[in-house]
């Protein structure tokens, strides 16, 4: 027998390495167990849904039965503190030396493998969205207005009769039309293998990461090498930095001339930020950009047609508000006439309050141990977050809370006083779906742009409805996220 043995590993020495190296992580994953849970709180698990586990009824419950306490939810790889709304403020305050987002993003997502958390923490990655874009915005209009059409004649098409259209794969796509060609320019925005690998990447990086959490962690090193959505990740960033090649040499080289005019893109940002100026890098930089950019704003816009199809009243009132700050401007958009569609923002907020990206919000790793303000200790290395579900909930907040209203937004910025308030990118203590303080989401502006600029297409020129006999498509609860149907069609029908 000990013959055998031996010439198995004289013939097969990967796989006796193999053998030994499970056989040594199976010895850790008894000997070391996961992270103890060493605050004393209420724990809370979640749900068995046909999806995996959910924890939107548990936060319910759980904030019901402690309102001003931290409670634990026992959420998928990391257990998360959530934390009362006495607490925000102290959260959306403190340094990232103290409550980091980056690293949060990291831990959870399990950047060691997807990557997440790891390019995208630098600070010249945050100034290049917050300062750069942020500042260049009204030249991006005319971009995205151009851009839609093509995103929308090529995802959707022509539709003379009613046309079942499969809503997310269409809104990805589009994304990644639109983003791209804002991110990295016409040279490549267009081109479909750089299309697929934006969208590729997307998917891969989060179905990876979920499919990783049901791993211990001290077998996880062994089952990213036998994944092939984390082996995917790393063979499109290899591809994006071939396709990427060329273009960064050309732009290094008008960087070198003494009339070069700065093009108003992300490619240039980073350049202009961060001192990588290799490919790998910069289609590092490219690839953490469209995964943060291309999965929440393809969910929203997906939520928004589902609603627009599910809620029909709402789609004259809205097509006569385009219409009506489009004549005055000459039919284009620009940052005067956006800021009009007072409709159609709170349209979009409403869906959004109605299906958030999360039941939980502001997340954050404690990066050193801190003492809250009432005495509470938080140890170095737990993850929390607050309680963003259960204000989209409120009757104190909001009148019949549980009912779409897409106008809801408008009628309160109607009310003297408000006229500023309530908007789709208005960060606030009872609206945290982009983050809150210094730390919410950067990019919320473009985005907001990105998705009236596309829906305003749509609404005027595509009648859109449910399926006859169908309802509104159910949204998916995965541990602390809330998806849209990913597979649900909705019907299309151009204007004439």
């Amino acid at each position: 027998m000990f013959e055998d043995v031996l010439q198995v590993v004289e013939q097969s020495p990967r796989i006796f390495s193999l053998g030994v190296f499970l056989t040594l992580s199976l010895l850790y994953y008894f000997s070391f167990p996961s992270k103890s849970k060493s605050l004393d709180v209420p724990s809370y698990d979640g749900n068995v849904t046909p999806y995996g586990v959910e924890f939107l009824s548990t936060i319910e419950r759980a904030s019901a039965e402690h309102p001003d306490s931290i409670f634990r939810l026992n959420t998928a790889n990391y257990d998360t503190l959530v934390l009362p709304p006495k607490y925000i403020d102290e959260v959306k305050a403190a340094p990232e030396a103290k409550f980091s987002i980056g690293a949060e993003l990291y831990t959870r997502n399990l950047g060691r493998y997807t990557l997440i958390g790891t390019v995208g923490r630098a600070h010249g990655f945050v100034n290049s969205i917050r300062q750069d874009l942020n500042r260049n915005l009204a030249l991006t209009f005319p971009t995205l207005q151009a851009e839609t059409e093509y995103a929308a004649s090529t995802s959707i098409g022509d539709c003379p009769e009613w046309k079942p259209i499969a809503v997310y794969p269409v809104a990805l796509r589009m994304v990644a039309l639109l983003t791209g060609r804002v991110f990295i320019g016409p040279q490549l925005s267009r081109n479909e293998e750089w299309i697929g690998a934006s969208i590729q990447t997307t998917v891969d990086t989060f179905s990876g990461s979920f499919k990783l959490w049901n791993y211990h962690w001290s077998i996880r090193p062994i089952m990213a090498r036998l994944l092939p959505e984390i082996q995917n990740i790393h063979q499109q960033n290899k591809r994006v930095a071939e396709l990427l090649e060329p273009v960064l040499s050309e732009r290094l080289r008008q960087m070198g001339q003494p009339d070069f005019k700065p093009p108003a893109d992300m490619l240039q940002f980073f350049l202009d930020n961060l001192d990588g100026k290799d490919a790998a890098y910069q289609a590092a930089l490219q690839s953490a950009i469209n995964v943060a950019a291309i999965h929440t704003t393809s969910m929203n816009i997906t939520h928004v047609i589902y609603d627009l199809a599910a809620y029909s009243e709402h789609i004259e009132p809205l097509r006569a508000e385009l219409e009506e700050v489009l004549s005055m401007n000459g039919g284009v958009w620009d940052k005067n006439s956006i800021i009009k569609l007072r409709k159609m923002d709170s349209f979009i907020r409403e869906s959004q309050r109605m299906s958030p990206p999360g039941i939980v919000s502001m997340s954050r790793r404690v990066q050193q141990d801190v003492v809250l303000s009432d005495g509470v200790k938080l140890p170095k290395g737990t993850l929390v977050a607050c309680d963003s579900w259960s204000a989209t909930r409120d009757s104190n907040l909001w009148d019949n809370p549980e009912a779409f209203d897409g106008f809801r937004f408008e009628k309160l910025r109607a009310i003297p006083g408000n006229e500023a308030k309530y908007q789709f990118v208005t960060s606030s203590s009872t609206n945290m779906h982009f983050g809150h303080g210094s730390h919410a989401c950067p990019g919320r502006f473009f985005v907001a742009n990105e998705i009236k600029i596309l829906m305003a297409h749509i609404i005027q020129n595509y009648d859109i409805a449910l399926k006859p006999g169908c309802e509104r498509p159910q949204s998916m609860y995965m541990n602390i996220m809330i998806l849209p149907n990913m597979e649900a069609e909705v019907l299309f029908r151009s204007r004439r």
